[in-house]
């Protein structure tokens, strides 16, 4: 399908509407920036559904700019707001500062984070810095370096869907989305990793076997586990294509039940992988492992109800994203479930979903591609119905998880 005028003026219309309804519930400590976010954010989505009506080269070409716009409003922002390219209620990024300062000390050596509680699974980002220059801070360097990964990781996609025989047209459109979806430029503006990251992991896309083996084993140097979830999304990518359903399944459980065990095992720390799943079955919210999981399997809640300005900037592209495969559903239905991306999400989100962590976009943020390679593969299938009834049920999550939250 093409998203129509219709569509577009529907999807616009409705996320609108969510601002309008939420407004009196925002309310953030910068007196002006909730108007300035908010255009940004009416801006930013217009561009994402504009995206599906490029045919032109020059179409394409205009939104291949459009990210450094972007990112270059949002950039201003940062730098208004906290004085540095720095995202909003800072946490983290300081934690990278001082890092990326103990191996400047070492000259880069992981043994400047002896004594200090962060071992080679948090290596990676603060050498990143180190190497940059960016102990105190990022910098217009490492701003460059995270915008190149960007569009690296865009053209990954790209080739990736060309290959399992996705026709150019959407293919471009999908990683044109990817490059200007509001969260990923969120990221590059901030002083988190999440960019950097995605781009090692999107490794597994590859098609040259020594060049994604590299690109997987550094995302050990982000987050330990995900080499292991990514050599089985691997397996499980293989055999979708070639086993029956039955089949499927049951490697696909197995599979599920060792990335559940190796999540369980490195967050348990002191105690045992029993006295865990006794404290996960009993104290577990069910509201919040629902929204976990509707959270990694459609790309994030889309509501604006949060008194965090960042929430609203990832809304735009949370939005869209859960438009578009909440759309697939109502389309495909149970064909949508043979989708063979979605059971690489699966694998990826596991983990996530069993320790409530998929309930914040920054930890699925990594992942983003492959919703855009779900997206990709069914594209095509989507009718313009399945389409608005996503949107209503999107807005309904939306409201829904606002009160709930």
């Amino acid at each position: 399908m093409n998203i129509k005028p219709t569509d577009i003026l529907f999807i616009l219309s409705s996320y609108i509407l969510l601002l309008v309804i939420n407004h009196g519930f925002i309310n953030y400590e910068y007196g002006f920036l909730e108007p300035v976010l908010i255009i940004f954010c009416i801006v930013s989505l217009t561009i994402q559904v504009l995206v599906f009506g490029a045919n032109r080269a020059v179409d394409k070409l205009f939104f291949l700019i459009t990210p450094i716009l972007m990112i270059g409003m949002l950039a201003s922002i940062f730098l208004y707001t906290t004085g540095e390219l720095r995202e909003f209620e800072a946490s983290d990024s300081y934690v990278y500062d001082r890092l990326a300062s103990l191996l400047a000390i070492s000259g880069g050596s992981p043994d400047g984070l002896d004594g200090v509680k962060y071992g080679l699974d948090d290596y990676g980002y603060p050498l990143i810095r180190y190497l940059f220059g960016a102990e105190t801070g990022s910098n217009i360097a490492l701003l460059f370096f995270k915008i190149l990964l960007h569009y690296t990781t865009a053209y990954f996609i790209y080739v990736s869907l060309l290959r399992d025989g996705i026709g150019a047209v959407i293919s471009s459109r999908c990683s044109l989305l990817y490059l200007n979806n509001s969260i990923l430029i969120f990221f590059i503006c901030s002083g988190l990793k999440e960019v950097i990251f995605a781009f090692f992991v999107s490794g597994l896309l590859l098609h040259r076997l020594w060049i994604k083996s590299i690109l997987i084993s550094c995302t050990y140097f982000f987050r330990k586990s995900v080499p292991l979830t990514a050599i089985l999304a691997l397996i499980t990518l293989k055999y979708s294509r070639l086993l029956s359903t039955q089949k499927l399944l049951v490697i696909l459980s197995i599979l599920l039940f060792l990335t559940f065990a190796f999540f369980v095992n490195i967050s348990s720390n002191s105690f045992p992988f029993r006295d865990y799943v006794n404290l996960l079955l009993l104290g577990y919210e069910l509201e919040v492992f629902f929204a976990s999981l509707y959270s990694v399997l459609f790309g994030g809640i889309p509501t604006v109800f949060n008194e965090s300005p960042t929430n609203l900037v990832y809304s735009p592209s949370v939005f869209l994203v859960n438009c578009l495969l909440m759309g697939a559903l109502f389309s495909l239905r149970l064909k949508y479930f043979k989708e063979p991306y979605f059971y690489v999400l699966l694998i990826f989100g596991i983990g996530l979903i069993v320790l409530a962590l998929g309930i914040k976009v920054r930890y699925i943020a990594p992942f983003y591609f492959i919703y855009l390679l779900i997206i990709g593969s069914s594209f095509s299938r989507i009718s313009s119905t399945g389409l608005k009834m996503g949107v209503i049920a999107t807005v309904f999550v939306s409201q829904a998880w606002s009160f709930l939250a």
